[in-house]
């Protein structure tokens, strides 16, 4: 009687056991599921935020007798602070924009999109590259407080004489 009390405490024992590493094993389980389900959502956003910043990207150029223009951009991450921009300002005159923003992903791709509507509203607004450059920087500093920065060429090309004029923000 001694023995298979001995013998059944024993089970007893090894079944509670066997109980906790189920249970922890189940605990563990439910985090990795978690945490996959966090970076699923993540990736996805992520891939939403690579298809907005590519369609900010011009897929047409300006036809220009004897040059041809084309662009491509492959971020180091899923996203980034590089653009370039294509702006059409009148029937004569088109602007053309080289930028990169300093840093990388989320916060790069943020701070150029909004470079970039600054770019593009001040480009319709004046006709100066410099002027242009100018204002964009001034209202950056007024919307966003933040240590990034962003270097840019721009500049417009008057098609009927085929010269350019343009302004360098740091931008080689």
């Amino acid at each position: 009687s001694q023995r298979l009390r001995e013998s059944q405490e024993q089970m007893i024992a090894d079944l509670q056991n066997k109980n906790r590493q189920i249970a922890q094993a189940y605990e563990d389980l439910q985090r990795a599921q978690a945490s996959l389900v966090v970076k699923e959502r993540m990736e996805r956003e992520l891939e939403l935020a690579r298809n907005l910043q590519e369609s900010f990207l011009p897929h047409h150029f300006p036809k220009l007798s004897g040059a041809r223009f084309a662009a491509r951009s492959q971020s180091a991450r899923q996203v980034g602070g590089d653009f370039y921009d294509v702006i059409p300002l009148d029937n004569q005159q088109v602007g053309l924009v080289i930028a990169d923003v300093s840093g990388k992903g989320m916060p790069a791709a943020l701070y150029m999109a909004l470079t970039r509507s600054l770019v593009r509203a001040e480009a319709r607004r004046d006709p100066s590259p410099r002027q242009v450059l100018l204002n964009t920087h001034r209202l950056l500093l007024e919307i966003i407080q933040t240590s990034m920065f962003v270097t840019v060429f721009y500049g417009i090309i008057h098609l009927p004489t085929r010269k350019m004029r343009y302004a360098r923000a740091g931008h080689d």
